[in-house]
């Protein structure tokens, strides 16, 4: 006489371990699939490197000028001044964005002139843990709403109080 068996909680493919690892074969084989895709072809080209990158950046419009020939042609005085403050270690377009188009056409772009305290705050905000003598920390809730601008000018920021830079 053969037994028949009754239970189906024999099969293989109703274990919990079995449904756990094709779920895990699934997502596996997803991501595999996604990265397939989303890969540019040339990764890789130049070891961990995109090789289409470099002339996808040569064919970006130049959007900064040299500050050295191009600023200093033309604002000889502010370029001088500026390098005599406490701001000499910026370049122009660090405050005023980006100049090529200046440079090329003078009278038919003109560069940001930012005057708000909020400006002058990203590097002024007093921060807890930064140096000050990194950067001159200020509170800039004093003196108002007045712009920074008014009192300090800043291609010479300290000439209001007894001129001379610091």
């Amino acid at each position: 006489m053969k037994t028949e068996k009754t239970k189906s909680g024999n099969k293989l493919s109703q274990q919990p371990i079995f449904r756990v690892g094709v779920v895990l074969v699934l997502v596996l084989a997803s991501f595999a699939l996604v990265q397939q895709i989303s890969v540019p072809e040339s990764f890789g080209q130049y070891g961990y490197y995109r090789g289409d990158s470099v002339s996808e950046w040569a064919d970006m419009e130049v959007a900064f000028a040299d500050e050295s020939t191009s600023c200093a042609a033309c604002h000889t005085d502010r370029f001088n001044n500026i390098k005599t403050t406490t701001h000499k270690g910026l370049n122009c377009q660090t405050c005023h964005g980006p100049a090529e188009k200046h440079a090329k056409d003078p009278g038919g772009s003109k560069p940001t002139i930012e005057a708000s305290r909020e400006f002058c705050g990203t590097c002024h905000f007093q921060v807890q843990g930064r140096p000050e003598t990194a950067v001159k920390q200020v509170n800039l809730d004093h003196n108002g709403q007045v712009n920074c601008v008014q009192c300090h000018p800043a291609h010479a920021p300290w000439s209001k109080f007894g001129g001379g830079t610091k």
